[in-house]
């Protein structure tokens, strides 16, 4: 045996029970669970979460666990591999691939650990290495990692015995002798350490030597790798085979069998012994296969009466706390039993019996050896769950959540709702995303009835997804269209809106100065410059003010007796001793100033009065103004207090225009009638 013993079982045991098991593919009536209604969308996230709980803990620089140690983690790598390449993706390229280079550069001597070259070393370190590298090309296909399992896989064969080997009872590799034939049948095969004092034989060896041969037989056509695993199968049957199990380990000194029964023996023999009858098309070992399955899936020793595999798993709970190579190396047995159904009929009896044992050990996995949701598993697959996460379980559980996912067609997972995969809590720690590296497509092709039938089955698909990707560029323009003619409505609205916007606004708010109770008012825009009275400027050919209306009270600026005109317009000024007069006619004219009707206020009405006092001595029709140097500065004036500048002239200008406007009409002028201007003014 290579490792520490998790169980001992008689084979005479087996002897007995191969009278009662024989080949039958029924499925036990009393196994638990054995169908799930779960999608393979949601599947895979489980199983990507477990590698994702996994990645971060490789040790940068040996590319293993340390939890693990070294041939745990090659089959690690082996189950992150083959996840790819069932999803159909390079997700954990650089977990997978990555590790293996690390591995290599730490260990030139190919697959020797230091610690381990002047000491006993198994050569199921480099075999198991090597089947990492050919799951990684088969997931990946790059040419490397082709070469890597080829170089694993003469490593071991230097180990090899052939016939002349067997024939004369010696090896070049060993010191010690070895029986030609046990049992009547010939020894060929490798032997299980390169110790040159030992002669034994393990299964674990030789089955992943058959695995490894295969392979690379199907990968490269190479008839050496069938010349090999031809021979190491027929020693397997021959040998270590009893009818029911395969047995661990043999002694070729005196062709002793060892009594021990681990589900890893067989789950390396019957992935490799599928693969090579598949590739040969020998209907002769594909039955032996099949018989081989029957009896090691109901096997008592490992699988319970409900169908759950308790291999390692009958001491107390703490006992999943230590890690153990019966338990961590368990799913071996799944992902060998998975190579078999997918190279199988699936309506096949055996594909059923396959599907229903492997669905039994995902629904235990989920119910008994976890916690809801938290994908944190016991190497106990019947429980209970633990409360920590143990590489080793992971790594068992691994390999039957990988087979979960692929005995789902892969045409289901278009089918299943995305509501489905979000609705699994996800509570493994995720590691950093892996690097992609762009490389060829796998060079392996695949057969089998799986393939054939998954090979149509994505061929439907596409043909669906054509039809598919059809209606929904239709609806797309659809959609596009619709927003488009939303969109341009929405504009034309918004412009119509904003055009209306600007048409009343050309009544626009303007402060009104003559009213401080009433800063603004409605008014239409200010006329244009040549409409207003200019001081000493000719500005229009005539200009006239709108007459008020006879309901409005007389207003004057300092005493209506002083001021009795009915309306008045304004002459230039004359220079007259200094002081500066202004004469105010009934003259007429046709052009029309529009005056904004108001009342002045108080404090303009005082400021008028002062600028416009009469003069006693002057006519009645005629205002004498008093010399604008001393006039009271007003609020917006802008100047000193004891000047008058020429900027105040217009303003006073204005201010008066709008006093004189709004002057009842009296005298000779009728109601209505407008004051205009003296001819005079416009002929200056």
């Amino acid at each position: 045996m290579l490792w520490a013993s998790p169980s001992r079982r008689f084979l005479t045991l087996s002897l007995l029970l191969s009278r009662t098991l024989g080949q039958d593919f029924t499925v036990p009536s009393g196994w638990r669970k054995p169908s799930s209604t779960l999608p393979r969308s949601t599947r895979e996230i489980i199983a990507q979460s477990v590698i994702d709980s996994l990645t971060p803990l490789f040790n940068p620089s040996s590319g293993q666990i340390d939890a693990l140690g070294y041939t745990q983690s090659a089959n690690l790598i082996c189950a992150v591999a083959l996840h790819d390449l069932i999803v159909s993706n390079r997700s954990n390229v650089a977990t997978a691939a990555g590790h293996l280079q690390i591995m290599l550069q730490v260990h030139p001597g190919y697959y020797l650990p230091p610690s381990r070259l002047c000491h006993r070393r198994v050569n199921a370190d480099p075999i198991n290495w090597a089947l990492a590298a050919v799951y990684a090309h088969r997931a990946y296909g790059d040419q490397y990692l082709l070469d890597i399992a080829a170089a694993g896989w003469d490593e071991v064969n230097t180990y090899f015995i052939t016939t002349a080997n067997a024939t004369n009872g010696r090896h070049a590799s060993k010191i010690v002798s070895f029986q030609p034939t046990c049992n009547g049948k010939i020894e060929i095969d490798p032997f299980a350490f390169p110790k040159i004092v030992d002669n034994t034989i393990n299964t674990d060896v030789n089955g992943a030597t058959i695995c490894l041969s295969a392979h690379l037989l199907e990968i490269t056509k190479d008839t050496k790798y069938r010349d090999a695993a031809e021979l190491s199968a027929t020693f397997i049957k021959s040998q270590l085979y009893n009818g029911i199990i395969i047995a661990d380990t043999i002694t070729l000194g005196n062709c002793e069998v060892s009594q021990l029964a681990i589900t890893y023996n067989p789950g390396f023999f019957i992935e490799g012994l599928s693969v090579y009858a598949d590739v040969t098309g020998s209907t002769e070992w594909k039955t032996f296969l099949n018989n081989l399955i029957a009896t090691t899936i109901k096997f008592p020793t490992w699988t319970r009466e409900d169908g759950v595999v308790i291999e390692a798993a009958t001491g107390p709970p703490s006992a999943a706390l230590q890690n153990n190579f019966g338990q961590a190396l368990k799913g071996i047995y799944i992902r060998g039993l998975y190579e078999a159904w997918r190279r199988s009929d699936p309506a096949s009896d055996v594909a059923k019996l396959i599907e229903a044992f492997i669905t039994v050990q995902y629904n235990a996995l989920l119910d008994l050896a976890s916690v809801q949701n938290v994908y944190q598993f016991s190497p106990m697959w019947s429980g209970p769950p633990v409360e920590q996460l143990l590489p080793w379980g992971q790594l068992a559980a691994l390999d039957v959540l990988n087979a979960a996912v692929g005995i789902i067609p892969q045409v289901d997972s278009t089918n299943s709702t995305n509501a489905s995969s979000s609705a699994v809590a996800l509570s493994a720690t995720p590691s950093a995303t892996p690097i992609r590296t762009p490389t060829a497509t796998p060079t392996a092709t695949p057969t089998g009835s799986h393939i054939a039938s998954s090979t149509a089955t994505s061929s439907a698909t596409e043909s669906a997804t054509s039809v598919s990707t059809e209606k929904n560029d239709v609806g797309l323009i659809v959609g596009v269209t619709i927003v488009v003619i939303a969109v341009l409505t929405i504009l034309v609205v918004v412009a119509v809106f904003v055009r209306r916007r600007k048409q009343r606004s050309a009544y626009v708010r303007q402060p009104d100065q003559t009213d401080d109770a009433e800063p603004y008012r409605d008014q239409a825009p200010a006329p244009t410059p040549p409409s207003l009275i200019q001081p000493f400027t000719l500005t229009s050919p005539r200009t006239t003010f709108p007459s008020l209306k006879s309901s409005m009270q007389p207003r004057s600026f300092d005493s209506p007796a002083e001021v009795p005109l009915s309306s008045a317009a304004l002459h230039p000024p004359e220079k007259q001793g200094g002081a500066m007069s202004h004469t105010l006619s009934n003259t007429s004219t046709p052009s029309r100033l529009p005056i904004s009707r108001t009342t002045a206020s108080p404090r303009t009405a005082h400021t008028f009065s002062e600028r416009m006092a009469p003069d006693a001595t002057g006519p009645s029709d005629v205002i004498q103004l008093r010399p604008l140097s001393r006039l009271a500065v007003g609020p917006y004036s802008g100047v000193g207090a004891d000047t008058e500048e020429p900027a105040d002239i217009p303003v006073l200008i204005q201010k008066l225009n709008r006093a004189m406007a709004k002057l009842p009409s009296s005298g000779s002028g009728t109601a209505g009638e407008e004051t205009e201007l003296p001819p005079e003014y416009h002929e200056r």
